[in-house]
């Protein structure tokens, strides 16, 4: 018997190999059953195998009228199916031919995979997942499967994470699959490892469900030394050397991954002698290199951060949080098993006020928490990476500073990449507050008329509090950044702001988020759900 995991999670996109896969979208698998490989003679005007019976003892036990799954190449002239052999005849000391009727010889066919229907009966694949984290099944037994006759199997494997809490954000795993029949079940097999992130994927997404985009990558960055300002109002980019920049004529592209000119960008001039190019885009404002600024192709795009937002906000005195993965194969592509980020922060002129750097390592998801006392107009974090965790394996994002207005208040989601976001929503919310009719009860008169009071009263139960929460006038982006609160399964409301204390709520009642192609500036709503008998002003003394 021969049953191969054809297909993992684990693609190669762009080059990046990668493990990490989203375990809302789909944990995909395909196997294939082979239980031998035969060349097919014409013996006597049927078709034949001849088999030893040292190599494959099963058949010796074939009866005449049993069924075989015949499987030919793509432009064999034979139709694949479920053909009736003969019983084995001996043809020699250890060999032994087995003919098929309803075959038609046009010619001899090399390496026909066989599956032996009658004597394998009910077939079946058990299959289940092995949680390395907590070194169990993730069920107590598999779900199993039944293969198409020519042994192709396609399962999805993310039903059996539903429910199932990821205590660190993610989870190690690895498929567990036994073969079973003849009632008997066989030795079950381990596949290789897979990162699982509560995370969703749409459909065409590149490299499906997996998560190649978010693994750190060396970005091929070209040192330069600022921007400046061109006599046509056109960005320069000024190089610390000319190296390699030989290889890019007028008209070719750059990418620039360094705030505020994030993006690609034209070469519209070209001028080794000065060592700068000019690029198709308005001048925006000066600003000198740093550490992590780099501009270049980046022919392995990756390194993304877990979060939607392409305009992130810090809110002053506010937590926030910034999320990254660390994958199995980060050595093998980076050249480093640890990954530093570095954060640097700056005035509203451009000025690098300080920079921090935290080093981490260990596979799995890592947070980095910004200190919300610290005063600045910006931020910009990337992540470094190789042995001496020097090279910018990652985006450069930058993180703007706002102080909230009156009556802020937090929201904390599992967002669409497996990671917590935060967004502060402030100046108006509407609370409404709501009780069921509850028990009412009247007491029976155990008095004069003339002293009788009170003998009415009623037990109000499943008192709630929905708070509902307006950003107004936000750009397309944000929007779509905040609207998968609604699809979030885990939102928390902050009760301080720095999330010491913060209460698991319920999106309720506004589940749509919707905009027209023409809007640039939108509002977005959604109305929370409280636990029974909890009410924010309260909460606050």
């Amino acid at each position: 018997m021969s049953l191969t995991l054809a297909t993992t999670p684990t693609k190669t996109v762009n080059g990046i190999l990668s493990n990490a896969v989203a375990l809302q979208a789909q944990i995909p698998f395909t196997f294939k059953r082979v239980d031998a490989v035969f060349d097919l003679t014409l013996e006597l005007g049927f078709l034949s195998i001849v088999f030893s019976d040292l190599v494959n003892p099963e058949l010796l036990d074939a009866q005449a009228g049993d069924s075989y799954n015949l499987g030919f190449v793509d432009d064999s002239p034979y139709d694949a199916g479920i053909y009736e052999g003969s019983a084995p005849i001996q043809t020699g000391a250890n060999t032994f031919k087995i003919t098929f009727e309803g075959i038609t010889y046009i010619q001899n066919e090399l390496n026909v995979e066989v599956n032996y229907i009658t004597l394998f009966r009910n077939y079946n694949v058990s299959l289940n997942i092995f949680n390395n984290v907590t070194q169990g099944l993730v069920i107590d037994s598999g779900v199993r499967y039944r293969p198409k006759a020519d042994g192709n199997l396609f399962v999805d494997m993310s039903g059996l994470f539903f429910g199932i809490p990821l205590f660190l954000g993610y989870t190690s795993f690895k498929l567990s699959y036994t073969e079973s029949y003849n009632g008997q079940d066989q030795a079950a097999v381990l596949s290789d490892s897979f990162l699982g992130l509560d995370a969703n994927k749409q459909v065409m997404n590149d490299g499906g469900s997996n998560m190649w985009e978010r693994l750190a990558n060396e970005q091929n960055p070209v040192p330069f030394r600022a921007f400046e300002k061109s006599g046509l109002d056109r960005l320069n980019v000024v190089f610390h050397d000319a190296t390699g920049l030989e290889n890019y004529v007028v008209g070719d592209y750059l990418t620039i991954n360094c705030p505020p000119y994030k993006g690609t960008y034209q070469i519209t001039q070209k001028n080794l002698t000065f060592f700068f190019f000019e690029l198709k885009t308005t001048f925006l404002g000066g600003a000198a290199a740093r550490t992590g600024q780099s501009l270049g192709v980046i022919s392995k795009p990756a390194g993304l951060f877990l979060t939607p937002f392409k305009n992130i906000i810090q809110w002053k005195y506010f937590s926030r949080s910034l999320t990254f993965l660390i994958d199995d194969d980060l050595l093998a592509r980076t050249g480093g098993s640890s990954l530093r980020i570095n954060v640097g922060r700056f005035d509203i002129s451009g000025v690098l006020l300080g920079e921090q750097e935290v080093d981490y390592t260990g596979v799995g998801t890592h947070i980095f928490n910004f200190d919300p006392l610290l005063d600045a107009s910006y931020y910009e974090a990337t992540l470094l990476g190789g042995g001496a965790l020097t090279n910018v394996v990652s985006e450069v994002v930058r993180v703007d500073q706002k102080e909230a207005c009156k009556n802020p208040m937090l929201l904390e989601w599992l967002n669409e990449e497996g990671a917590l976001d935060q967004y502060v929503f402030d100046v108006n919310q509407l609370f409404e507050d709501s009780a069921n009719e509850g028990l009412v009860i009247e007491s029976p008169i155990i008095a004069d008329l003339s002293v009788s009071d009170n003998t009415l009263s009623r037990f109000a139960t499943n008192n709630r509090q929905t708070i509902t929460l307006t950003a107004e006038n936000i750009p397309i982006d944000l929007f779509n950044a905040l609207k998968f609160i609604k699809k979030s399964n885990k939102v928390n409301l902050y009760l301080d702001p720095l999330g010491v204390k913060k209460i698991g709520v319920a999106v309720f009642g506004t589940y749509n988020s919707d905009y027209e192609s023409l809007d640039t500036l939108v509002n977005f709503t959604v109305k929370i759900l409280t636990p029974s008998g909890f009410t924010f002003e309260n909460s606050w003394r």
